[in-house]
């Protein structure tokens, strides 16, 4: 089966350059049917959907701090709205999708902290489901640098290959909120947060654990990196409810990577708590606290960490991709059960394998040719029309030319 969300748009009558009203749908393919959409009922979004997250028993949408109305598609600049303070996710239970109805009941949850990705496990264990949101209060997952934009720290003017770049690289610790679920409520939610780790980006987790739930998470940290903070992004995500550090505490220095594997087993709020007292007990470099109860890796200064991908071969690898400061990018492999002692092979990669190689991705050993053609029933008229809109949207969000061409390409 595949799954995923389909928003429907129309202009909000007397506020057409802030924001669209969006109407959900689940769609759902079974590779022999036509697609079948099922109508949320209730759901209103603040946002817009990255991502759907499946599990045996639901399907959740998750309101998600992309900024994406008119005003944005036009290319005109206005100040984002204040968002809802908490994480908003829509549940359905899978069993409600009848064939016959239109529309669908949907519950709402929410939690604390602004949540952009999300790792859930698929069967539920006594009756709950438990996922991981990754956060991060100072980082846009719309905006980009622009060619007017200056860097916060010195009032420099950033050169041309910075424009584009997605605000990714925050002022503040990164956040990783486990959340308890049982029949469509929160039962418990823990925050982790390590104080010299920043810029919470992708992760994965370890798929032999799947029967049993995952055990960990490996998390990569992109790093503090000052002049990637431009004036705008500061002055936008200064006052967010969610954040952590005051203007006094950002770092006078940039942070570096982190590759960093995070026990699920572990009381996340009282790991927290101990790595905070470590902090006023020791003179340890922020970014190396916490090494008795976590096990990871802190990168050179100029390294940063990307994407990571999990390869259940043999006794399994972590596969991360790495930006050197000469601006090659090499891949790093490392043993997932023993970060601390760095990668145990670092691999050139060529011009045409890019930064994000393993975003959002799944590994595969071998692929096998499908045993019977697959019927989809796609208006291609309808499809080829949607995907001509891709470009001048894409052009809006500040993507040069030559970044959305490699793009195109890859």
């Amino acid at each position: 089966e595949f799954i995923t969300c389909e928003l429907k748009l129309k202009l909000v009558s007397g506020g057409m350059l802030k924001d669209l009203d969006k109407s959900v749908y689940i769609v759902l393919w079974d590779q022999q049917k036509q697609l079948k959409p099922w109508k949320l009922q209730g759901a209103i979004l603040d946002g817009s959907p990255h991502s759907v997250i499946v599990t045996e028993d639901y399907i959740m949408i998750p309101d998600m701090p992309f900024q994406m109305g008119v005003a944005k598609l036009l290319g005109i600049r206005i100040k984002p709205e204040e968002t809802y303070p908490k994480t908003q996710i829509y549940l359905v239970k899978r069993q409600d999708l009848k064939e016959e109805e239109t529309t669908v009941p949907s519950r709402l949850i929410t939690f604390n902290g602004d949540s952009y990705h999300f790792l859930c496990s698929y069967y539920s264990t006594n009756g709950q489901i438990q996922i991981v949101a990754i956060q991060n209060a100072t980082i846009s997952l719309t905006e980009a640098i622009e060619k007017d934009d200056i860097q916060h720290f010195t009032g420099q003017s950033y050169p041309p290959e910075y424009h584009g770049i997605p605000w990714m690289f925050s002022f503040d610790p990164g956040v990783l909120r486990k959340v308890v679920i049982e029949d469509a409520r929160v039962m418990s939610e823990q925050a982790f947060v390590h104080p010299g780790w920043f810029s919470t980006t992708l992760y994965t987790a370890d798929p032999r654990e799947l029967e049993q739930g995952y055990s960990a998470i490996y998390q990569v940290y992109a790093g503090y990196v000052r002049e990637l903070i431009c004036r705008r992004q500061y002055m936008d995500c200064r006052d967010q409810s969610n954040r952590i550090l005051s203007d006094a505490e950002l770092p006078c220095h940039d942070l570096p990577s982190v590759l960093a594997k995070v026990p699920f087993d572990k009381d996340w709020n009282q790991l927290t708590e101990q790595i905070s007292q470590e902090q006023k007990a020791s003179d340890t470099h922020v970014s190396h606290l916490g090494r008795g109860p976590l096990d990871f890796y802190v990168c050179p200064d100029g390294y940063i960490l990307d994407s990571i991908q999990f390869i259940p071969q043999e006794q399994g690898y972590l596969f991360t991709t790495v930006l050197t400061p000469t601006r090659v990018l090499e891949a790093w492999l490392f043993n997932p059960d023993n970060l601390k002692d760095g990668p145990i092979a670092k691999l050139s990669l060529p011009e045409d394998v890019h930064f994000g190689f393993t975003l959002h991705s799944e590994y595969f050993e071998q692929v096998l040719p499908s045993p019977r053609p697959s019927v989809s029933q796609v208006n291609q008229v309808l499809s080829a029309l949607r995907s001509l809109v891709l470009v001048p949207v894409e052009f809006f969000l500040g993507k040069p030319a030559a970044i959305y061409n490699r793009q195109v390409k890859k």
